[in-house]
């Protein structure tokens, strides 16, 4: 089955240093995080507020969500969490990147 990603808002986890985002594999809900070291990464290393996470979460949304499919297709989890080197040997991730 093909996660399907919820519409309520990520949250930002000051004790983790993570976003937050939830998504439903049939009647199972997966929790997804993206730790603070991806999104500066995606951002060309700059240092983010908590808003500034939050915007860049927004801005590479379809990207983390590719990265999220491909991890629950390979193996299928009730949480996911993406890390800087989930993006750093992907360059096609960064395509089309501002």
């Amino acid at each position: 089955m093909r996660l399907q990603f919820s519409h309520d808002p990520a949250r930002y986890n000051p004790y983790t240093d993570v976003i937050t985002f939830f998504a439903m594999d049939a009647e199972t809900m997966v929790m997804c995080n993206v730790s603070r070291e991806s999104l500066e990464y995606l951002e060309n290393g700059s240092c983010l507020t908590e808003t500034q996470l939050i915007a860049a979460f927004m801005k590479h949304l379809d990207r983390i969500r590719h990265i999220v499919l491909e991890h629950h297709e390979q193996r299928p989890r009730v949480a996911h969490a993406l890390i800087k080197t989930d993006f750093v040997d992907r360059p096609e991730m960064l395509k089309g990147a501002d």
